[in-house]
């Protein structure tokens, strides 16, 4: 997904680029008179970037609602970038070239920073982190968490907003638009954990029960059913999160004993029989250990020396 929007914006800069560099042609020859098809043609063109440049903005502001990869800082560059372009369309309406082409050129700087940011995320989403992979998870998946949180309460509103019913089908698929989106983040996060946690099972059945809620309100739907269906999935999801969070726990548990655990050195064989043997019979041992022992046969010799000594005690 952030990959997609990282395609969409490059392509967007692309198209702002070439209106802006109309655009100069035309501040560069001001002392000429400007023909009206020339301001004409740079104005539909940059309509064009700006119609295809609102549905991006607002997908990021999606994206950055479940998702830890995408800041607060690339949602407002991408809505910078909208409000910069539509500044620019009003400065060209009234032929007001430079002021137009200033807007453009900050214009094309946001989206310059927008398509570095979704590739900086994209590199993030698919790097391993300090923390583990667990707690990574856990943290996708309380966002989502939320933002369905947010949904269930839009659909509520919806619901007891007495709306005249056109009007009311239109928020509901705006709203099934949203429940699409983040049973996408969940499928997404689904494909990364693959079969790394036990509640991966749990996750696809909520991801099956987020589709049905898709469907109910493309269907104009916010009654009871849908409403209860929606509480239903906050709280699986929510249940998710602390069955991640336990394992998490649990894994670095693991991993701080393992770390803290040294194995006792094997005390010295000479030590062991010490004490054990007459001086004489000790110092011929001593000088035998002092030799190599043939590949393969140090165990049997160690165990050789065991023997004497426990047949000294």
């Amino acid at each position: 997904m952030i990959r997609d929007l990282m395609i969409r914006a490059l392509d967007i800069s692309d198209e702002h680029e070439k209106v802006l560099r109309e655009t100069e042609k035309i501040l560069a020859g001001l002392g000429v008179r400007v023909k009206a098809d020339e301001i004409k043609s740079i104005a539909d063109r940059e309509q064009i970037v700006r119609e295809s440049m609102q549905p991006l903005a607002e997908d990021v502001a999606m994206l950055s609602s479940f998702t830890m990869f995408v800041s607060p800082r690339v949602l407002q560059m991408s809505s910078e970038a909208y409000e910069f372009i539509s500044e620019a369309m009003g400065h060209i309406a009234e032929q007001e070239i430079e002021q137009a082409f200033g807007k453009q050129n900050t214009a094309a700087l946001r989206l310059n920073q927008l398509a570095v940011s979704l590739l900086d995320a994209r590199e993030l989403a698919s790097t391993p982190m300090g923390q583990s992979a667990l707690d990574s998870f856990m943290k996708q998946l309380q966002k989502l968490a939320e933002s369905q949180q947010a949904l269930n309460e839009a659909t509520m509103r919806m619901g007891d907003s007495g709306l005249p019913l056109p009007q009311l089908r239109s928020q509901l698929q705006q709203l099934a638009a949203q429940q699409k989106m983040i049973g996408q983040g969940l499928s997404e996060m689904m494909k990364e954990m693959g079969n790394m946690s036990e509640i991966s099972e749990r996750l696809g059945q909520i991801g099956e029960e987020m589709e049905a809620i898709q469907r109910m309100l493309n269907e104009g739907r916010a009654d009871v059913n849908v409403q209860r269906k929606q509480s239903n999935v906050l709280r699986r999801l929510q249940d998710a999160t602390l069955s991640l969070r336990k394992e998490s726990l649990e894994e670095n548990r693991v991993a701080e004993k393992a770390k803290d655990y040294e194995a006792a050195a094997p005390a010295d064989i000479s030590e062991k029989l010490e004490g054990a043997l007459p001086d004489k019979i000790r110092k011929q041992i001593d000088e035998l250990m002092n030799e190599a022992a043939p590949d393969g046969y140090e165990r049997i010799i160690e165990e050789y020396y065991r023997e004497i000594l426990r047949g000294n005690k």
